[in-house]
């Protein structure tokens, strides 16, 4: 259902949703995340909206997961002259298409339509407070990634560490865990 013009939308509103959509074991998220460890500096530089990697090959189900180790390049859209925009430079997406195995635009409901879709892309509305698949993307074999990728990721682990909450393990004295 297509949002009224009161009705808006924040790239925050969508990056928690994602969270929550992407809130299992299997998987490792990362927001604005710098596609090279000396961009992290620089803000006018390219980024990734959302990025997710599904690292563990869990029993529990999710329904984007299909092999193991699968990574997500997700860009968010609240507003449709954003994506036209974004339609007409493809070149924007090269970092994002180059370190993921399937690529997503994430918007709310009825702000993208799938045929306006890349061949190379897949949709997540937003709806309700929740992310829904709309259309899934097609699997493309991503490239590894570079040093300076790898370093951006652990920049980005570590400033999440730093911002969780530390409990101990109520189960045994082992060293405390980080609970989310």
């Amino acid at each position: 259902m297509p949002k009224r013009k009161q009705d808006k939308f924040k790239v925050v509103d969508l990056l928690h949703a994602l969270d929550e959509f992407f809130l299992t074991p299997t998987f490792m998220t990362f927001r604005e995340l710098p596609v090279d460890s000396r961009e992290a500096r620089d803000s006018v530089l390219s980024r990734i909206d959302y990025w997710a990697i599904k690292v563990f090959n869990a029993p529990d189900f999710h329904p984007l997961t299909e092999t193991v180790s699968t990574t997500y390049s997700i860009e968010v859209k609240v507003d449709r002259r954003d994506f036209l925009q974004e339609l007409k430079k493809p070149h924007k997406q090269f970092w994002a298409l180059m370190y993921s195995n399937q690529f997503y635009f994430c918007a709310p409901k009825g702000l993208i339509k799938i045929e306006e879709l890349p061949e190379y892309a897949g949709l997540l509305e937003y709806d309700n407070a929740e992310v829904q698949i709309a259309f899934k993307a097609p699997w493309r074999k991503g490239e590894l990634p570079r040093w300076t990728f790898v370093v951006s990721l652990l920049h980005q682990a570590k400033s999440q560490l730093r911002r969780a909450p530390i409990v101990a393990n109520r189960e045994n004295n082992d060293a405390p865990v980080v609970e989310r």
